[in-house]
């Protein structure tokens, strides 16, 4: 790798890091931000006063809320629909500013913030199950409004809201679910290991053959040729029958030939004439008589 090349994946990764860096402290303001914002709740609820000047109840009074027309106006909205509740719809929050100071991944988050209502919900169900003192300033139950339309589905059959053992074992019935929505809301389970969203790439497929693959080759080879070799002895076999049946003779006529064959001269007194003449030798007797 050229030097130009390596300057450029360090100037990357150098970008990545101070992106993230950024993007953590980010994070950490939103969360000391949910922080701040959970306490200015806390103050409207804790000061809450049916009497202050809202949207539900108009008055020249000054607000006695601590933070004044707002924080009146806040209190009583959540008062008026979730009831006691409201405090325990809080609870969630604190986890998520901790979530986002830590920096702790947090996922699925339009599931959690359902999650969140439907828990708030229930647990106002759960609240207007037990029977409101004389104090209480509301006409709806302890659970608000969205606790006694819950429960208006029972007092179909009962004609009046549950109450009594039968009002216990609602608000028990109730309370399991919300206290699991509302934990899973907060992000205490639920959460996926970050190891498993890393998408690992699939190995490029190598063209080499390996030990493997050759001896799935070497297999099905030795079966193709197996099958014809017993195809091949099937054939002679039935060749051999046939010829045996009709009377043929397995052995192939000579061709016939229309050419003299070529005339051998290593087998005559032709293949001697070129050559020289020996001197034949003479016995004694005979040169004897010569000389004589």
């Amino acid at each position: 790798m050229s030097r130009s090349n390596q300057a450029v994946y360090d100037n990357r990764s150098n970008r990545f890091v101070l992106s993230t860096f950024v993007w953590k402290q980010i994070a950490a303001l939103a969360g000391f931000t949910v922080f701040i914002a959970l306490g200015f709740a806390i103050a409207a609820l804790s000061s809450w006063n049916v009497a202050d000047p809202s949207f539900s109840y108009a008055t020249a009074d000054a607000p006695t809320n601590l933070l004044g027309y707002t924080g009146a106006a806040f209190a009583d909205i959540f008062m008026q629909f979730f009831g006691i509740a409201s405090v325990v719809a809080l609870l969630p929050v604190v986890a998520w500013g901790l979530v986002l100071i830590i920096g702790k991944p947090f996922d699925h988050i339009v599931k959690r913030a359902g999650a969140w209502f439907f828990g708030s919900v229930l647990a106002s169900a759960a609240l207007s199950c037990i029977p409101a003192p004389v104090t209480w300033p509301l006409p709806n139950g302890l659970g608000g409004v969205f606790g006694d339309m819950i429960l208006r589905f029972p007092a179909l059959f009962t004609g009046t809201y549950p109450s009594g053992t039968f009002g216990t074992v609602l608000a028990v019935l109730f309370t399991l679910p919300a206290a699991y929505f509302l934990i899973y809301s907060a992000g205490l389970i639920g959460l996926s290991d970050p190891e498993d969203d890393i998408d690992v790439p699939a190995p490029a497929p190598s063209k080499a053959r390996t030990v493997s693959d050759g001896s799935e080759d070497d297999d099905s080879e030795g079966i193709i040729m197996v099958m014809a070799g017993a195809l091949t002895h099937m054939r002679f076999t039935a060749q051999a029958r046939i010829r045996r049946l009709f009377g043929l003779s397995g052995r192939r006529k000579p061709a016939s030939r229309d050419y003299d064959e070529p005339y051998d001269f290593n087998g005559d007194e032709f293949g001697t004439l070129n050559e020289p003449s020996r001197p034949k030798a003479v016995a004694r007797s005979e040169r004897g008589r010569a000389i004589a």
